[in-house]
């Protein structure tokens, strides 16, 4: 099969494109002829080298899969061969409690598609069937391929918030693939939004999908504005450059919720902020199969679309990486493959 692949950590130059071996296909699983998959940061701090991470070369990156499948081993309810699928983006023991109590991501075993486990960024995929969800109405493959992992992060962070209708919220990053989930899912619940970026085009999208207010956290004193906002709930993935500000910037008594750390991990705490103020923090990775199901209900009932920023054939996949490596992007990267 022809796939995009890592020998190598470094910059979108160790990108190999060539044929590897079909995954074979035991009994009990599925294999998916991939029709999409979409980039994110996380295909970017895989390709550079994770400390501590154990994968196998070639190492086949890319999380978020839209494809058809094409063939099945075994007993599989309510999916048949030829029927548009997309991929929960992990894999997971299915047996131990957190699994059986639909906490997934917290599984002792739990690995993310392209991560620690072979991804998408090839023309096949072999996934047990717990994996496989229905496909969202009326979407092309590329559109589809941009949900999974932004929407079920984005989804887990709102529950964890325990927001609630008319409260306000600051999403940060405006531009990227979860913060656009988190907009109009917040939208969705009559939350007041306040969006945060650097370029004023993606400012002026974010309110094009919902945001109420924006603002450009290049600018002097945009801290300030912000603080006399009552912001409740904060949604960051930005991390170090950030989250000092964050803690200022948050209400009394209220929340930040963190499922990243784009700018770096090593952040500065003024601990007499977060117990003055008692102020909660909330770390959220990823999301179960629950909240993407959720999630794809209110994609159904046009509540939430995906926003594809661009679709590149698989060739160019190290253009790909570099688009949104500059943050060039509003929304998603998508591959298209086959």
């Amino acid at each position: 099969m022809k796939a995009a692949y890592i020998e190598n950590h470094g910059g979108p130059e160790v990108i190999k494109i060539g044929e590897l071996k079909d995954p074979e296909v035991k009994e009990g699983e599925i294999k998916i002829r991939i029709k999409a998959c979409a980039l994110n940061h996380l295909d970017i701090w895989v390709r550079r080298g994770i400390p501590n991470l154990k994968i196998e070369y070639p190492h086949i990156l890319g999380s978020d899969i839209s494809g058809i499948i094409e063939e099945i081993r075994g007993d599989v309810k309510n999916f048949k061969k030829g029927d548009k699928v997309i991929l929960y983006p992990a894999t997971f023991c299915s047996s131990c409690y957190e699994c059986i109590s639909g906490r997934e991501n917290l599984c002792k075993e739990y690995k993310i598609l392209g991560e620690n486990t072979k991804g998408g960024n090839a023309e096949y995929i072999v996934v047990k069937k717990d994996l496989l969800l229905p496909y969202p109405e009326n979407m092309s493959f590329e559109e589809a391929a941009s949900l999974p992992l932004t929407l079920l992060t984005a989804m887990q962070m709102v529950e964890k918030s325990e927001i609630q209708p008319y409260q306000n919220a600051l999403v940060m990053a405006a531009g990227s693939g979860v913060s656009v989930m988190l907009i109009q899912i917040l939208k969705a619940m009559n939350v007041y939004v306040f969006a945060t970026s650097s370029k004023e085009e993606k400012l002026k999208k974010a309110k094009e999908i919902g945001a109420d207010e924006t603002i450009n956290y290049t600018e002097k004193g945009w801290e300030k504005i912000l603080k006399s906002k009552k912001i409740d709930v904060i949604f960051d993935h930005t991390g170090k450059m950030f989250f000092p500000s964050l803690l200022k910037i948050v209400k009394w008594g209220g929340k930040v919720v963190i499922c990243g750390a784009t700018s770096g991990h090593d952040a500065d705490i003024d601990l007499r902020y977060v117990f003055f103020k008692q102020i909660s923090i909330i770390g959220s990775t990823m999301g179960a199969r629950k909240h993407l199901l959720k999630g794809l209900g209110l994609v159904n009932k046009g509540k939430i679309k995906p926003f594809v920023h661009d679709v590149l054939p698989l060739d160019d996949i190290k253009k790909a990486h570099q688009l949104l490596e500059n943050r060039k992007v509003f929304g998603k990267i998508v591959l298209k493959i086959g």
